[in-house]
């Protein structure tokens, strides 16, 4: 319901940019509607970021990995606020407002928040490997589903493409171990790991599909 009072702000206040209104009264209400779901959306992501980087980090280092990352968090109302409340939110709508007539949009805002993941203090995508983005990004996922309510379905495409054997058989041990029901394609169906952590195996072929196990 947050989320959706947020965005029917927004949109409103975009309607009125693109427009160039001269309506403040109209502009500044729906301002002060993204301003208190703004607020109560910035502290459920920041308690859900509380809970989940711990359980990215221990994953992580279950799958034997050594890489320094954190997840940064980037709430979208700019970069110098560091205190929330109304009247700081206020005025960064306030401030950006010549800029959003220009653009014809909302520049400043819950909706432009972002997570950034650093590796020793650089952007991971810039300084890791494609196997070291993969491993972070199934640890980040994994750390996700842990804290679910329901059960999940993972779908793994090609899992041993860029990861060592010894890594794939870390996360094939934390979802068998964890009872996480996956359904995961791999090239080469003669491979060992697969055949000892899967429950059932199948042979796709000219379409058809085969169980091989």
């Amino acid at each position: 319901q947050c989320f959706s009072n947020y965005k029917k702000a927004l949109t409103q206040r975009n309607l009125l940019l693109k427009k160039g209104s001269k309506d403040l009264v109209n502009l500044k209400a729906w301002e002060q509607s993204m301003i208190s779901s703004g607020l109560i959306l910035n502290q459920f992501r920041q308690r859900y970021l509380d809970k989940l980087i711990p359980k990215f980090k221990i994953i992580l280092t279950g799958f034997n990995s050594v890489l320094d990352i954190n997840i940064n968090y980037h709430h979208g109302w700019g970069q110098t606020l560091t205190e929330f409340n109304d009247k700081n939110l206020l005025n960064t709508l306030n401030d950006s407002r010549i800029k959003d007539f220009e653009l014809g949009y909302s520049n400043r805002g819950a909706h432009r928040a972002d997570l950034r993941i650093n590796c020793d203090n650089n952007l991971a995508k810039d300084q890791l490997s494609r196997g070291q983005q993969k491993l972070v990004l199934i640890a980040l996922k994994l750390a996700q589903a842990s804290m679910l309510s329901d059960d999940c379905l993972f779908l793994i495409d090609d899992l041993s493409a860029e990861l060592d054997s010894k890594t794939i058989r870390q996360i094939l041990k934390y979802l068998k171990k964890n009872q996480i029901q996956t359904v995961m394609t791999c090239l080469d169906p003669e491979d060992n790991l697969f055949q000892e952590f899967s429950d059932q195996m199948f042979h796709v072929k000219h379409g058809s599909v085969m169980a091989v196990n």
